[in-house]
């Protein structure tokens, strides 16, 4: 099941989404989460990943 309700949020791609929070320990990293498993990990700045802009 994916950690995104489709019904609110319509659109969301599968895949990685970038916060916006730098891990604290390195600034050449970032947090993200998988919405279809709900993992929240972190990675190179570098990568490209899905955002969602939210209001």
């Amino acid at each position: 099941m994916p950690s995104f309700n489709n019904y609110f949020f319509t659109g969301v791609l599968s895949g990685n989404y970038w916060s916006s929070t730098t891990l604290m320990n390195s600034t050449l990293k970032a947090w993200d989460i998988n919405v279809d498993y709900g993992i929240v990990s972190y990675n190179d700045k570098t990568l490209k990943e899905n955002v969602l802009c939210v209001r």
